[in-house]
């Protein structure tokens, strides 16, 4: 499965066009109101005349310069030789999409406007169809909700499915049906109707009926494909002459991919619900809780509910959001990086491998001074993720910042490190170095690394170093997303379905339907 929700790649676009990298710890993530400083309600009594220190003048206080940004990055190479063979690479480069093919043959994708940013490459399970966001362009921090853009694979020109903004989009597993979540534009003051739709083969995209609420943010789909969890929220109402008031509630809901009524899983007054995954096999879901409807940027409680239970159980405390939560593809575990902390670099973030249905959780050993991030699976069930120095100058107590410099310093911290099915762990020979995320093929043994703002393509079962086969990805070499956190999934897409591809005859709705009928 495929999940893609409105990505950080997007806030690290934004930041390569504001100035200031120093200054992104003021900056909220998109959507979400700054904390306010707690109010005091009595003065703080002040010390005896006796005793009461002579004024001084106030000392400024400097921010370290730390290390100097690294050269931006040089234009777009591939190498075509190195990836010949393996499959279809969709990656985004300096906000432009484009394709490597099996034969090595480089494409661009054309059809959004000029001078946007596009996203979230995405290919469906029988690699006929590429999905992926595109936003406008922006001068600040104000990020447009992107638009879903879809192109079959034997094309270069993408057809928009929706000029409505959307939150978050997701390929079923198992056929060529897309599912998606427009963005609601009310600022969480009316309900909003139906905002979950899926796109058919056939036909144009159609509501799923949910009800309404404050809209859905996450969506997954069940891993038979059979059904597509949401989240949202319920609207607090006052009091009545037929009822009393009621309070804001998050919700957690399950629809038939085929159609009908939503079943409201769990819902939970006075507090948001954020929708994780799946457990692995189906039967249950995991879900972030907020009391209060607080902010989720420096973690919340990771929780897991079996289908039919009306306790969820939890887990650990862990960062919120799809790239921290990561099912195993065919066994029993969730990788999860667990830990609290806004800063890409906390101390005290690792991953955990909790086990369904018992729910278990177990640490993944790492040396100290390190933390342990970006987990993903290979085909065979082995556990990849990068090891990063939570070290000075970086960690909790550390004065970096997210300068280009110290991205750059940080990211090269960056191991990758594997834990095979037998227990057997350690760093992976033939990985970059400053490798911070590997993305394993879905069969067979070859695996990308994102490392220096570039793919690298390796195979785990020799020792061979990998060699790099597209980039750069970004325009500077070490972006910066929320308070450095940079989701590098976000950027590139891997398909390995059967390359000798024919023109489809289950065309999706969009692309038959006439110009101006396709909003949903």
């Amino acid at each position: 499965m495929q999940r893609r929700a409105m990505p950080w790649l997007m806030l690290g676009l934004v930041v390569a066009l504001t100035a200031g990298s120093a200054a992104l710890g003021a900056v909220e993530a998109p959507g979400r109101a700054a904390r306010a400083a707690p109010h005091r309600t009595t003065p703080r009594p002040a010390p005896p005349a006796s005793t009461a220190p002579a004024y001084t003048t106030p000392t400024t206080t400097t921010v370290p310069p730390g290390p100097p940004s690294p050269p931006a990055p040089g234009p777009l190479l591939t190498d075509a030789a190195a990836w010949a063979g393996h499959g279809d690479l969709a990656f985004v480069s300096r906000g432009q999409l484009a394709v490597l093919d099996d034969e090595g043959r480089l494409s661009t994708i054309t059809g959004p406007p000029v001078g946007g940013y596009d996203s979230n490459p995405s290919w469906s399970m029988d690699g006929q169809w590429l999905a992926f966001l595109h936003a406008d362009a922006f001068s600040d921090v104000s990020i447009p909700a992107p638009t879903l853009w879809l192109v079959p694979a034997d094309s270069t020109v993408a057809h928009e499915v929706t000029p409505e903004g959307v939150t978050m989009f997701a390929w079923s597993p198992v056929t060529a049906e897309l599912a998606f979540a427009i963005a609601t534009s009310t600022n969480g003051t009316v309900p909003v109707p139906e905002n979950l739709y899926l796109d058919r083969p056939d036909s144009g995209p159609v509501p799923l009926p949910i009800g309404s609420g404050n809209g859905v943010e996450d969506l997954a789909w069940s891993p038979d494909g059979q059904q597509i969890a949401f989240d949202d929220a319920e609207f607090a109402s006052p009091v009545t002459q037929t009822g009393p008031a009621t309070p804001a509630a998050g919700q957690l809901g399950v629809i038939p991919a085929v159609g009908g009524s939503a079943d409201i899983a769990y819902r939970l007054p006075g507090s948001d619900i954020r929708l994780a995954a799946w457990w692995p096999q189906g039967g249950g879901l995991l879900f972030w809780e907020a009391p209060g409807f607080e902010e989720a940027a420096d973690g919340l409680t990771l929780y897991s509910l079996g289908w039919g239970s009306t306790s969820p159980v939890p887990l650990v405390p862990s960062l919120v959001g799809p790239i921290w939560v990561v099912p195993e593809p065919e066994g029993d575990a969730v990788a999860v990086v667990a830990g609290t902390g806004r800063s890409i670099w906390s101390t005290g973030r690792d991953v955990e491998l909790c086990a369904f249905p018992s729910a278990q959780c177990r640490s993944v050993n790492v040396p100290s001074g390190t933390e342990s991030l970006a987990p993903s699976w290979t085909a065979s069930g082995a556990l990849l993720f990068s090891e990063a120095s939570t070290s000075a100058p970086f960690g909790s107590e550390g004065n970096a910042y997210w300068s280009s410099g110290f991205l750059a310093q940080w990211n090269a911290t960056n191991t990758e490190w594997g834990l095979t099915t037998a227990g057997a762990e350690g760093s992976l020979a033939g990985a970059p170095s400053g490798t911070v995320l590997a993305a394993p093929a879905t069969v067979g043994s070859s695996v990308l690394y994102v490392a220096d703002d570039e793919l690298w393509l390796a195979d785990t079962s020799s020792k061979a170093p990998a060699v790099m086969v597209a980039g750069p990805l970004y325009s500077d070499v070490a972006p910066s997303g929320y308070y450095g956190e940079v989701d590098w999934s976000a950027g590139f897409a891997w398909s390995l379905a059967p390359l000798a591809r024919q023109v489809s005859a289950r065309i999706l709705g969009e692309l038959l339907a006439p110009s101006g009928t396709v909003t949903p």
